[in-house]
């Protein structure tokens, strides 16, 4: 008489598909937070630090994108082989099986490391929890766990040989991608962000730490007269940049005037409630739905903007040695195209 199939192995599929499920839509909100500019929802400013740390975007788009779609591949890979009768379709059902598995194999292990290096960083170089992180981290472990004991694995070594494989590409490409972005992926504590007040020079338009309630980040680059012109005119002529407090690109947007031009001469207006002297209803009423966000001569510019592109958008026409911009990824003086309020 034949033996049943122990538990694990019966199910293993549905419950892989299951906290994949869970995974999906666990990313699939911070990317919508991310996107909407918006902040999470949670007990306390954790989970906003974090989403505005230098870790969560990668080439460009939020760290949670990349997961939510990895979470999608794993779900599909779990589940397909239950679409497909093993008593009809027998071959392609075994062979479909058995693909699926060793792409299950390999993505579990691709995200247990990742997600172990996230979790590094929370503890180590970001020092703050967010339990949405959090929460992925254990659906990513017990998938990988549901993996491994979810069936017989034959050619151990060859199995094992895999696993490591992918696990060190895994964090070859994340530290490749860090690196190139200017993040730091150790935790020593990074060069002081002003170098000396002769060079004038800071390391990265980025912040390094979490924000503190209710101010955010303090401005550690210092303004040079063409910044300070520039703040002076966009003051005179009624220009406004809306933000929030731990939105990370307001801070960048604030380093590239730096301190003294910005604190004395932009006019500034907080859209989240846990900010300082908060305007919500200004906000509201203006259609702010992402941060920065640049009102100019009665219209609405999204996005980190230069002071190359303010000028050209104010009319500003004195000096223009500006000292950062360069900074910017992926830098460039062309105004950015204005929005429209519906």
């Amino acid at each position: 008489m034949r033996r049943p199939a122990p538990f694990l192995h019966r199910f293993s599929r549905p419950l892989i598909g299951l906290f994949a499920a869970l995974g999906v839509a666990d990313t699939a909100y911070l990317t919508s937070v991310k996107l909407g500019g918006g902040a999470a929802a949670c007990s306390s400013e954790a989970c906003n630090a974090v989403l505005s740390s230098p870790y969560a975007n990668i080439l460009g788009f939020p760290l949670s994108l990349f997961g939510l779609l990895a979470y999608l591949a794993m779900m599909v890979m779990a589940i397909l082989p239950l679409a497909i009768s093993a008593k009809s379709n027998k071959k392609l059902h075994s062979q479909v099986q058995e693909l699926t598995w060793t792409g299950l194999f390999l993505g579990g292990t691709a995200m247990a490391v990742f997600s172990g290096y996230l979790m590094y960083l929370l503890a180590v170089v970001i020092k703050s929890p967010c339990p949405y992180c959090i929460a992925s981290a254990i659906f990513a472990a017990i998938i990988f766990g549901l993996v491994l004991l979810g069936r017989e694995w034959e050619a151990i070594g060859s199995m094992i040989t895999s696993g490591l494989v992918a696990g060190f590409l895994t964090l070859l490409v994340t530290f490749g991608l860090y690196s190139a972005a200017g993040v730091s992926i150790t935790p020593e504590p990074p060069p002081s962000a002003v170098e000396t007040p002769t060079t004038q020079a800071i390391i990265s338009l980025e912040p390094i730490t979490v924000p503190q309630r209710p101010y955010g980040w303090t401005i550690t680059s210092q303004s040079g007269a063409s910044e300070i012109a520039l703040a002076e005119h966009l003051k005179k002529t009624g220009a406004t940049m809306y933000g929030g407090w731990f939105c990370s690109h307001c801070f960048e947007q604030k380093q590239l005037f730096g301190r003294e031009a910005f604190k004395s001469n932009i006019k500034y207006v907080e859209c989240n409630e846990e900010g300082k002297n908060p305007q919500l209803e200004l906000c509201k009423k203006e259609g702010i739905t992402g941060f920065p966000t640049w009102d100019v001569a009665g219209k609405k510019y999204p996005g980190v903007q230069p002071p190359e592109q303010l000028a050209k958008l104010s009319g500003y026409t004195g000096p223009q040695d500006f000292r950062y911009s360069k900074l910017m990824p992926g830098f460039s003086a062309k105004p950015t195209a204005p929005t429209t309020k519906k």
